[in-house]
C-alpha cells in the first residue's frame, strides 16, 4: 500500500510540474504578445525620430545631449527549459531571439522617448551592447 502512495505522490508531482510549465508557456506568450503590441504602437508614435549611424557629430547641430535606453529583460521558466533542451540537441532557440529583439527595440524606444523630452528630432551614433547577467 505504501508503494502505491509513493507512486501516486510522484505522479501528482510530475503532473503539477507539467501544469506549471504549460502555465508558464501561456503566461509568457501572453506577456510577449502584449509587449510586442506596446512596442508597435510606440514605434508608430515615435517614427519621426530618426536614428543615424554617424561617428562624428556635425558642427551645425544646435544642441547635443546624451540619451540612454537601458533595458534588462529575462526569459521565463518555459523558455529556459526549452533552451536547455536545445543546448542538448542543438539548433536555434527562437524564444531567445524574440527576447533579444524585444529588448533591442525597447532600448531604441526608450532613447527616442528621452530624445522627445529633450526636444530632439534625431539620434546619432547609436550603439547596442548585450550582456548575460548571473
Amino acid at each position: 500500500m505504501t508503494d502505491r502512495i509513493v507512486l501516486l505522490i510522484q505522479l501528482m508531482f510530475l503532473v503539477g510540474m507539467i501544469l506549471l510549465l504549460v502555465a508558464a508557456f501561456f503566461a509568457g506568450s501572453a506577456d510577449e504578445k502584449k509587449h510586442y503590441q506596446s512596442i508597435l504602437a510606440r514605434e508608430e508614435a515615435l517614427n519621426h525620430i530618426m536614428v543615424v549611424p554617424v561617428k562624428r557629430l556635425p558642427e551645425f547641430f544646435s544642441t547635443r545631449e546624451l540619451v540612454l535606453g537601458s533595458v534588462v529583460m529575462s526569459s521565463n521558466k518555459f523558455t529556459r527549459m526549452l533552451a536547455a533542451f536545445r543546448n542538448i540537441f542543438g539548433g536555434k532557440v527562437h524564444s531567445y531571439e524574440t527576447l533579444l529583439d524585444r529588448a533591442r527595440r525597447e532600448a531604441v524606444l526608450r532613447m527616442k522617448e528621452e530624445a522627445v523630452k529633450l526636444g530632439a528630432n534625431m539620434i546619432l551614433n547609436m550603439k547596442f551592447e548585450t550582456a548575460a547577467l548571473g
